[in-house]
C-alpha cells in the first residue's frame, strides 16, 4: 500500500513537498580487498528510531558497533572496518529546481560518520527516500600464517626401541636355621 501513497504524493507534488521522516535506510557493505577492488556489496534495509520531538533519526553507536561485528565476516575471507558515510539529500523544498539546474555534485550530501558517537538523520523529501543510504566499507585483513616451530620438523615419527625389561622383586623369608634375634617375631 506505500507504494500507493508514494504514487499519489508524486502525482500532487505541489501540494505536498516538505521534509518527512523516513522509518528506515539502505544500508550497503561494500568489501574491499587489498588490492582496493570491490569484492562484494551487500545491500540491506536498516530501521532505526526516530525522535519526534528533535525531529532526527537516531541509531545508537551499539547497535552501528553491532552490524560491523556481525558483517566484518564476508566472502570467505576476514575484513575489518575502515570508514563509515551517510548519503541523505537534506534539500530544501524551495532549493530542488535551482540544484536541478545547476552541475553541482552530490558530494555534500556525502557525510562521513564515526562509530564513537549516535548517528544522526535528518529527515528528507519522501522522492529522495530511496535514494538514502548508509555506507560500510570493510578492508581485508592480512591472513596469519600459523606460526612454525622453530625446532627440528621430521617428516616422520621416529619410533625409539626400548628393551622391555620386567623388574623383579626379590623377597628374602627368613628361614628355620636363621634363628638370631634379628629374625625372631615378637
Amino acid at each position: 500500500m506505500s507504494w500507493f501513497l508514494d504514487e499519489e504524493k508524486l502525482l500532487n507534488i505541489n501540494d505536498c513537498y516538505t521534509r518527512e521522516p523516513f522509518p528506515f535506510i539502505a544500508a550497503h557493505y561494500v568489501y574491499l580487498n587489498d588490492n582496493d577492488y570491490i569484492d562484494n556489496i551487500v545491500c540491506e534495509d536498516l530501521y532505526f528510531n526516530w525522535d519526534a520531538s528533535k525531529n532526527i533519526g537516531v541509531i545508537p553507536n551499539n547497535k552501528i558497533l553491532k552490524l560491523i561485528e556481525e558483517k566484518k565476516n564476508g566472502c570467505q575471507s576476514k575484513y575489518s572496518f575502515e570508514s563509515g558515510a551517510t548519503f541523505i539529500i537534506t534539500l530544501e523544498p524551495e532549493d530542488i529546481h535551482s540544484y536541478s539546474e545547476t552541475d553541482d555534485d552530490d558530494s555534500r550530501f556525502l557525510k562521513p560518520f564515526t562509530i564513537i558517537n549516535d548517528l544522526h538523520l535528518e529527515p528528507s523529501i519522501f522522492i529522495f527516500n530511496n535514494l538514502n543510504a548508509i555506507y560500510f566499507f570493510f578492508r581485508q585483513t592480512e591472513k596469519k600464517n600459523n606460526p612454525t616451530s622453530i625446532l627440528k620438523i621430521m617428516n616422520t615419527p621416529v619410533v625409539k626401541k626400548i628393551k622391555s625389561k620386567t623388574k623383579r622383586v626379590r623377597v628374602k623369608l627368613p628361614t628355620k636355621k636363621n634363628r638370631t634375634r634379628k629374625y625372631l617375631e615378637k
